[in-house]
């Protein structure tokens, strides 16, 4: 037994209110639950409890064992003074208040229904997938699309956090967290924490100051991702590029990536951190004012005619240094362009309204809904168990649902587990 489903137990009523009695023979009966707290203190506040012909107003502790109040140390805890009903699965021992009077105590393992218990463990038993796979199609219609748009905010609140982390390292300078931000997104999921790590050694003034030169741009970025300091078959553009950055280097005292650096296993050839690095110096060079661009537009396609990017000759005939390929247009495909508004534009839209004090909510769930579904092995599951994804509203809640509640066994938490045990 966990304490977390006693808690939806007593939340939500799944025993009798009435004809109940203590675990000393009173009578009891539950006028109202009370409110539950999620803070330090007792478990429900403002209940109000008829014990023994009596009414009582106070708090509830819940507990697997009556002797957890002694092993949480509550008995030390004034906050524990105005418990007036102690609710355990199992009795094993008597807990008393300061003045020395027994707290009243209802276990619970006696009035609940054998169904309800016996459900909540097929619930949770081992599945191949979630553990309510193959109830998942019970639950459709409005419910569904309501519980993945709070998922949906609740993942966007999470990636939020990592903004405002950035904002702080970078004295509330929101260019530079999008400059960041951007080098995580170019970098995607295999070079993206390396990208923006390498990038925070790199001030804002500094960067800047590259705007009106690609090239520089690009050397500044080449260089501090280490990329310089390998053994690569060198070129004409690569010994340019190198002292440029040497140059640079000097001049601004930057620091130089001499580990690892970037990875290339795995990744299709238009994912090279070398493609990546050079269509975002072209992007920042040619749109200057990016970042007021970014917060102030709200039509799909607009953003991501802001985001798209060519690169110059060289690097439409290179996947990277030294090595020629059939020339092709490297422009920066649809698909990687509807990446970056999922990971990086709608992320930091929504912290900087939070941050403004504005609201974003319809603009964002709008512009969400216009985005077409991620694939990826998560999504497909959930559409064979009847779960498709229309647009990526849906994709990126499924991804939150997955990896929040489901990898977590939070199914008491869940919109859809909370609906199983209730029917």
């Amino acid at each position: 037994m966990k304490e977390e489903l006693l808690h939806f137990i007593w939340k939500y009523a799944k025993f009798p209110l009435n004809g109940l009695s203590t675990v000393s023979g009173e009578t009891l009966s539950v006028k109202n639950l009370g409110r539950h707290n999620h803070l330090a203190g007792p478990d429900f506040l403002e209940a109000q409890i008829w014990i023994g012909g009596q009414l009582w107003a106070g708090s509830v502790e819940i507990h697997v064992k009556s002797s957890d109040w002694f092993k949480h140390n509550h008995q030390s805890d004034t906050n524990y003074n105005n418990v007036i009903l102690h609710v355990v699965w199992e009795h094993d021992l008597p807990v008393v208040r300061p003045t020395g009077e027994t707290i009243p105590t209802l276990q619970l393992a006696k009035v609940i229904p054998k169904t309800f218990v016996n459900s909540y463990r097929q619930l949770m038993q081992p599945k191949s997938f979630v553990n309510c796979e193959t109830d998942l199609h019970q639950f459709n219609g409005f419910d569904r699309e309501h519980w993945l748009e709070r998922v949906f905010f609740e993942r966007l609140e999470t990636k939020a956090k990592k903004v405002y982390a950035l904002l702080e390292q970078t004295a509330n300078n929101w260019e530079q967290v999008l400059f960041l931000m951007l080098l995580k997104g170019f970098g995607t999921k295999v070079n993206g924490e390396f990208f923006l790590q390498q990038g925070l050694k790199i001030p804002i003034q500094v960067w800047r100051s590259c705007l009106n030169d690609p090239l520089e741009l690009e050397a500044l970025l080449f260089g501090t991702m280490g990329m310089f300091s390998k053994e690569e078959p060198q070129d004409t553009y690569f010994n340019e590029q190198s002292n440029r950055f040497t140059y640079l280097k000097h001049k601004f005292r930057l620091q130089e990536s001499y580990g690892p650096g970037a990875n290339y296993y795995g990744l299709r050839p238009p994912n090279f951190p070398t493609l990546r690095l050079a269509q975002l110096s072209r992007l920042l060079c040619r749109e200057k004012q990016l970042f007021l661009e970014l917060m102030q537009t709200w039509q799909v396609e607009q953003l991501k005619s802001l985001l798209q990017v060519r690169l110059n000759d060289y690097w439409a005939s290179h996947f990277v240094f030294g090595k020629s390929v059939v020339e092709k247009t490297r422009s920066t495909t649809d698909s990687f362009l509807e990446l970056l508004l999922v990971n990086t534009v709608i992320p930091l839209k929504f912290a900087y309204a939070k941050y403004k004090g504005q609201q974003a909510t319809e603009k964002l769930l709008e512009l969400v809904m216009q985005l077409k579904p991620e694939k990826n092995t998560v999504i497909n599951r959930f559409a064979m168990r009847g779960w498709q994804a229309d647009h990526a509203l849906h994709t990126q809640a499924l991804l939150g649902l997955y990896t929040q509640y489901c990898q977590q066994h939070r199914c008491l938490q869940c919109a859809v587990g909370s609906r199983l045990l209730h029917d």
